[in-house]
């Protein structure tokens, strides 16, 4: 991807690492409030129309109540927790050399953690199945009775659908070096790999997620040379686009569980509207907020929001209200003692817990959220 000159080598290292050290200081200097802005939607219309960004209501920081982390696991281990539906599990894998690889779980009140499957893979959200690779092929498995089917698609990758129903996977071209000419075709099946076919090629973008009932998915980049670059929806049902946002690259992005939403970083752009922007999966609006940092979907309607401030003795988190239009403050975590590695967090679906891996010893920690309105 770099040339091989050394010359040109470190001058796309420099350029990459200039890119990232502007990105890590917009992600700490950005202020807290929200703001929103609507988008016109039409057949065949690729722009988009935002109204003036509206102040919203920002929460006053109620008096701290006492916060007591319960660490779950020992030091060292599971990297990027997950959660059931239920809320009563923390799911993660473990590949470490005194255990045996695959997928475990620990309860959210504690105790040993369990072996789930011995398998490592991507996973359904209702863990009725895993896709794996094996000699060079993928494999879909039902966990109930141990059936599999290969997919016929050369040993990528798949994501499946919030509803177990679909799977998705991509093809990416060759020879071509720089990101924003590489072109992706984007597969969909069934999840046993019937049904196969390819329903779109993105140009400098990629596959997103899922959008709302498993009826389209969401991709970024260009689907045509004369059409513009942004986050667009796809029908699964004869692969007509929808633009959702203009954007040449939507950084992070975030596909809320159900696919109603996605949540993503626009950074560079000419417009000045950089930050992090909702847009609703159904091409219905979008939203500039001013409250800026790491985040995690909480449901369909609420986005968790760390801040990222060096002058803070430690992280805090911020509920952006969707659907009402409001920022409100949830909880400090500063006078823990602990602050999170490398972005490994999540909330609960109920939204009353959040596990996080601590830079103190990299093991996993649990903490009570308080209760939201």
């Amino acid at each position: 991807m770099i040339g091989s000159r050394m010359i040109s080598s470190r001058r796309s290292l420099l350029f990459a690492a200039i890119f990232a050290a502007a990105i890590f200081t917009c992600f700490l200097l950005f202020p807290v409030h929200g703001a929103k802005a609507n988008s016109v939607r039409a057949s065949g219309h690729y722009g988009y129309t935002p109204e003036a960004p509206r102040s919203v209501q920002t929460a006053t920081p109620a008096p701290l109540a006492s916060v007591h982390p319960l660490q779950l696991t020992e030091q060292g281990c599971c990297a990027n927790p997950s959660w059931s539906g239920d809320s009563d599990w923390i799911l993660y894998l473990d590949a470490a050399d005194e255990v045996q690889a695959g997928l475990y779980a620990v309860s959210s009140s504690g105790g040993d953690p369990l072996l789930v499957h011995s398998r490592i893979g991507t996973y359904s959200d209702d863990l009725a199945y895993i896709a794996y690779q094996e000699d060079g092929q993928t494999f879909v498995e039902r966990w109930a009775d141990g059936t599999r089917w290969l997919i016929d698609n050369q040993g990528r990758e798949v994501f499946f659908s919030p509803d177990g129903r679909w799977i998705s996977w991509s093809y990416i071209s060759h020879g071509v070096t720089f990101p924003n000419l590489r072109q992706r075709a984007i597969w969909v099946a069934r999840v046993d790999g019937s049904d196969a076919r390819e329903l779109v090629t993105v140009t400098g973008g990629e596959f997103l997620g899922w959008a709302e009932g498993a009826e389209a998915i969401l991709v970024s980049g260009r689907l045509a040379p004369d059409m513009p670059a942004g986050v667009w929806r796809i029908q699964l049902d004869g692969g007509a686009g929808l633009l959702l946002h203009d954007i040449e690259v939507p950084l992070r992005p975030r596909v809320s569980p159900g696919g109603r939403r996605i949540a993503f970083i626009q950074a560079f752009e000419e417009s000045g509207q950089n930050g992090l922007w909702v847009a609703n999966s159904d091409g219905s609006g979008t939203m500039l907020l001013d409250v800026f940092g790491a985040y995690r979907w909480m449901g369909e309607d609420d986005l968790i929001v760390i801040p990222m401030d060096l002058s803070a003795n430690g992280p805090s988190l911020w509920r952006a209200d969707l659907d009402e239009n409001r920022v409100e403050y949830l909880v400090d975590l500063s006078g823990t003692g602990h602050a999170i590695i490398n972005n490994d967090w999540s909330i609960s679906p109920d939204g009353t817990l959040m596990v996080f891996r601590s830079t103190r010893d990299q093991a996993l920690w649990l903490v009570n959220l308080p209760e939201l309105e």
